[in-house]
């Protein structure tokens, strides 16, 4: 499944980016979420392994932050027992000085229960865009 979401900051791109692609961002969105991590070297940018409690067990899941377009975009892999998920995030200059955060994620659910979930968030329109849009806002926050 595949859904965006954006979000307008009033600061210049350069300083999201850097928001986006602070690891101790990513931690702070994970403990709002309850989930448990360690963070792991990488060859690739950052690594988490994670565990988060979902319809009463806890539920394993890897995130790799990546730099992708240099100078505009990181992306997060997550791959769990439940479903994997790639959500790239880009920056572009807008001409007021602020800029404009594009989310894109590609969601792949490997059991029922997952694509249940996914399916019935899909169908509260707008729902799962929100909750990216969230997402954008959390990490590129000051």
């Amino acid at each position: 499944m595949r859904f965006s979401a954006s979000h307008v900051f009033k600061r210049p791109s350069a300083a999201v980016l850097a928001s986006l692609s602070d690891p101790a961002r990513l931690e702070d969105a994970l403990l709002d979420l309850g989930a448990q991590f360690q963070r792991r070297p990488c060859a690739q940018g950052a690594e988490w392994q994670c565990a988060l409690p979902w319809r009463g067990a806890n539920r394993a899941f890897v995130v790799t932050m990546i730099p992708s377009v240099p100078g505009r975009g990181v992306t997060l892999a997550l791959r769990g027992d439940l479903a994997d998920a790639t959500i790239e995030f880009l920056v572009d200059d807008l001409p007021d000085g602020g800029c404009q955060a594009q989310a894109q994620a590609d969601v792949i659910a490997h059991r029922m229960m997952a694509r249940i979930a996914l399916r019935s968030m899909a169908m509260v329109r707008g729902r799962l865009e929100t909750r990216l849009e969230r997402l954008i806002q959390a990490l590129g926050r000051p």
